[in-house]
């Protein structure tokens, strides 16, 4: 694929998209603000209280847990890898 190609892919990918916030650094940005919101307004409620809550299982530091969700990604995007046991 040459330059040429490339550059109209992208441009037609990014036709009509809607830029909320203009690149800023993350503790500057919309996203932390109200990622931090949310943690305020929830607290530790959020693991526990909401209808879809925060899945503690996935932001724990098993080292388990994140090998296993590591080669699940690694499988869906690199054909090469071995399926995830």
């Amino acid at each position: 694929m040459n330059a040429i190609n490339a550059q109209t892919i992208l441009a037609r990918a990014q036709e009509g998209r809607i830029i909320v916030e203009d690149f800023t650094r993350l503790a500057d940005s919309l996203e932390w603000s109200l990622g931090q919101q949310y943690w305020r307004d929830w607290g530790s409620n959020a693991f526990i209280s909401e209808s879809v809550p925060v899945p503690y299982a996935g932001n724990t530091y098993s080292g388990f847990v994140r090998r296993r969700n590591g080669r699940r990604v690694g499988a869906n995007s690199r054909p090469d890898l071995p399926a995830p046991s």
